[in-house]
């Protein structure tokens, strides 16, 4: 699986000037702000505010609708930076920001409307705020950071599991003769769940560990 990295130094630094595409020239001249990448961040974002604001006003088909849009462009958005070779650390920082934002904005009100069971809400979030401050920290200190194998494969799975609930409840609100249709989502939903939770704990574990041992190295460096 493509993990998407980006170095300290940005893709569009590692090429001839000369031979720089239409993105690198513009995220060099924009010091790697306005990238494809960085955009399909935004625009995800865009839907998932929209999304949480057309459930909270109770238009629940059309807020899970782009609720869903916006995740897949969470999940898109490396790929993008990594087809047009215009990956950077902003560019990571913002999709690491972005996302853990976006959770922290929605789940509450997923939890809310009950389309996501609390326990699940809770567990997520605090995968999110490990992750965050792990982020942080890295980031302060001037580590190296990034996503792992489980992070990518936990972030898809979340949002599998999020899917999932929501198409259940929705499916059993609207049409009470569709219930087994809606248990077999709600099947589905735990299953992906157990999975989110497992890759989740180990992502963030995995973070931590990085940290502690970058730090624990330095400090012997610096004896």
């Amino acid at each position: 699986m493509n993990l998407h990295r980006s170095d300290k130094i940005p893709d569009w630094e590692k090429v001839d000037p000369e031979k720089h595409n239409s993105w690198q020239k513009i995220a060099k001249k924009t010091n790697g702000l306005i990238t494809p990448g960085n955009l399909v961040t935004i625009a995800g974002a865009a839907f998932v505010v929209s999304g949480a604001k057309d459930i909270n006003d109770k238009k629940d088909k059309k807020g899970l609708a782009k609720l869903t849009i916006g995740r897949i462009a969470d999940l898109a958005d490396g790929y993008v930076a990594d087809k047009t070779a215009t990956k950077s650390s902003k560019g990571e920082a913002l999709d690491a920001f972005v996302d853990s934002a976006e959770m922290i904005a929605f789940l509450p009100l997923m939890v809310k409307k009950e389309y996501l069971p609390l326990r699940t809400g809770i567990i997520y979030g605090l995968h999110k705020a490990i992750n965050a401050g792990a982020t942080a920290i890295a980031k302060r200190d001037d580590l190296e950071l990034h996503t792992s194998w489980a992070g990518k494969r936990a972030e898809a799975a979340r949002n599998t599991t999020i899917g999932l609930y929501g198409l259940a409840k929705m499916v059993e609100d609207s049409q009470k003769e569709y219930k087994a249709i809606s248990k077999v989502l709600d099947v589905g939903a735990k299953a992906s769940e157990i999975t989110s939770i497992a890759l989740g704990t180990i992502a963030s574990a995995q973070y931590i560990i990085d940290i502690a041992k970058q730090k624990l190295g330095n400090t012997e460096l610096n004896k």
